[in-house]
């Protein structure tokens, strides 16, 4: 499985990454702000399937959507399942934070 933003330098405070290549065939993007991750993109490039990843715990709450449907998400923290199409892409929303 994908960890997201498992650690960040204090003063990185905002910024992004895109392309990082994650196991499976997984092509990441990541946007965060406040230290915060904000904004992620996982495309399927290779055609695993599912995805595995596990949210920040700083997430409270949070949205994933493949090609502008909601897909199920579990509670941030834990190992989220999500099917994402070979050259598809799903977008994960961070709606609220802990603390």
């Amino acid at each position: 499985w994908i960890r997201l933003l498992p650690a960040l330098p204090k003063e990185w405070r905002r910024g992004s990454v895109k392309g990082l290549r994650a196991r499976g065939g997984f092509e990441v993007s990541m946007q965060w702000d406040g230290g915060r991750l904000t904004v992620t993109q996982i495309k399927n490039v290779a055609g695993s399937d599912p995805c595995r990843f596990v949210l920040p715990p700083a997430i409270a709450k949070a949205s994933v959507k493949v090609d502008g449907k909601e897909m199920p998400l579990s509670a941030p923290g834990t190992v989220a399942e999500v099917s994402i199409p070979k050259g598809k892409t799903a977008v994960i929303r961070a709606l609220a934070f802990r603390g």
